[in-house]
């Protein structure tokens, strides 16, 4: 794990610093013949999705802990898109029918927007991108390039958790039974995925599945933030009054296998 340069403290003085960082994604989207299980189309994309990260400066907290939170929330944000949104399966909320029919022991993740089209995908990203990030970590503003159309798509607000309202609530996405109370692009997780059961009697089944793996679905998180620190007080001990220690090399992709909910 590689962190950003400016972690290492040059000054005393807190700057407002943009990160930007690049990352390519893959996505298949599997498109449903209309009231059927069965599948219309596939088609490939590529996407390169570009996001700028900013931290708030506040007087409660010091450099070392914005410095901290900046590098996690690097790190899980690349981790996500990597690992759980590149060559995903991409469909819409109306496919799940046809997901369960033919996708459910597929290794791919998944992956759902309101609508298979990159205004939803962009906007889904930008919310996600934020509830991924620590506390006064933001991200201000994402881009998706279309390598098909050679067309880039931005997004950018001052407020970067308000001002987005192209995607419905949880009442409107997966209605009653859904097995989240929130979508997963408001969620801080690994999860790019939403389900709503049948009925009442299926969502309590599937819930206590869930309840059982949550622990599960928070490693990935957990060992990026012990990772960060661990790393931060081999670049500057004095952040953390200790002595200096040795660089730990971990390998997130050896040690931490994507899962997916079905």
């Amino acid at each position: 794990m590689q962190l950003p340069k400016h972690t290492q403290r040059e000054t005393k003085t807190m700057r407002t610093i943009h990160l930007k960082s690049d990352n390519d994604i893959n996505l298949i989207a599997v498109i449903e013949q209309p009231d059927t299980k069965e599948i219309d189309s596939l088609d490939h994309f590529k996407f390169t999705v570009t996001y700028t990260m900013y931290v708030s400066q506040v007087p409660d907290k010091t450099i070392e802990e914005l410095s901290i939170n900046q590098n996690i929330s690097y790190q899980k944000i690349n981790h996500f898109l990597a690992f759980y949104v590149n060559n995903s399966i991409w469909y819409d909320k109306t496919g799940q029918d046809m997901i369960d029919h033919h996708f459910s022991g597929a290794k791919n993740l998944l992956l759902v927007t309101p609508v298979v089209n990159v205004t939803y995908l962009g906007n889904a990203l930008f919310r996600k991108l934020n509830a991924l990030c620590k506390d006064n970590v933001h991200v201000d503003g994402i881009s998706v390039k279309d390598w098909e159309t050679n067309l880039t798509y931005s997004y950018r607000t001052d407020e970067p958790v308000e001002g987005i309202g192209i995607l419905p609530d949880n009442k409107e996405w997966m209605g009653e039974f859904s097995i989240y109370d929130t979508p997963w692009w408001d969620r801080d997780s690994i999860s790019a995925y939403d389900y709503a059961c049948k009925n009442a009697e299926d969502l309590e089944n599937l819930k206590v599945v869930l309840n059982e793996e949550g622990v599960v679905m928070t490693d990935d998180f957990q060992l990026i933030e012990e990772e960060v620190i661990m790393q931060m007080k081999s670049v500057d001990p004095s952040m953390f009054n200790e002595k200096k220690g040795e660089i730990v090399h971990v390998d997130f992709k050896s040690k931490v296998k994507p899962k997916k909910v079905d």
